[in-house]
């Protein structure tokens, strides 16, 4: 996985409408299992993408347009 499909990734999970979390396996407990997910993270967030609010992880304003347009 790479930072644009990542970046997606997250972009289409925030836009979501009566989407049920419960049943699905949240994106935080992917990334915390997996090494190389948070290595992206961590990049997607020097790069000022994505930050971490009330523990989940959600898109800046810069992420959120670069998702839209790519």
């Amino acid at each position: 996985m790479d930072k644009i499909t990542l970046l997606k990734m997250i972009y289409e999970k925030e836009s979501a409408v009566n989407q049920v979390d419960d049943q699905n396996i949240s994106l935080e407990d992917l990334i915390s299992g997996d090494r190389k997910l948070r290595k992206l993270i961590s990049d997607l967030q020097s790069e000022q993408l994505v930050q971490y609010t009330n523990s989940k992880i959600t898109l800046t304003n810069m992420g959120k347009y670069l998702a839209k347009i790519l």
